[in-house]
């Protein structure tokens, strides 16, 4: 598995154009105040997003995905709604978990790429981790999600990741990365 976060420059490295959109919405929501609240960000706005979507809520050490968008279930070839992260298996449950609780942890957006590099059929997902809270104060995870078909998987083992995401968006950005590891 390749995978690698990021919670510095997002926008600049996003390959999304909607990743651009969330964190600029969410640092306006948050109004210099740190961690904005789902209403405060307004369930209208979000709505926009709603396939591409997971909210997820951490419970004893583990997280439940209150909501899995249907682009996400499809190209997953499953509904996680109701699920707990650990459900899934290795490097992937490890990874996902890691950077849940790093975000809530930091209260900050984070940026995620991460694929699988043994499929033939696997998805290079750039994904934004959003922490936020619900209307009782209680901490949850907005993540938005987009997939690609890593048809250049094999690629992305031996490259750099800002040549990666050069290759990917045209885009050149020599800032620090907070990590990259070969999962």
């Amino acid at each position: 598995m390749y995978c690698e976060f990021h919670d510095e420059e997002i926008s600049a490295r996003a390959g999304a154009k909607q990743i651009a959109e969330l964190v600029a919405l969410y640092t306006q929501s948050a109004n210099g105040s740190g961690r904005p609240s789902l209403a405060a960000i307004g369930r209208d706005k979000i709505d926009a997003y709603l396939e591409d979507l997971a909210i997820l809520q951490p419970v004893g050490g583990d997280f439940i995905y209150r909501h899995y968008g249907s682009n996400v279930a499809e190209i997953a070839g499953i509904d996680m709604t109701g699920r707990r992260v650990s459900e899934f298996e290795g490097k992937v449950a490890e990874f996902f978990r890691s950077c849940y609780e790093r975000a809530l942890k930091s209260g900050r957006p984070l940026h995620t790429l991460h694929c699988t590099l043994d499929e033939a059929d696997s998805h290079l997902w750039e994904r934004l981790l959003l922490p936020v809270t619900d209307d009782e104060g209680n901490d949850l995870l907005v993540v938005f999600n987009s997939s690609q078909e890593a048809h250049f998987a094999a690629d992305l083992a031996d490259t750099p990741a800002l040549a990666n995401l050069s290759k990917r968006t045209g885009k050149y950005v020599d800032v620090h990365q907070v990590g990259m590891v070969s999962c």
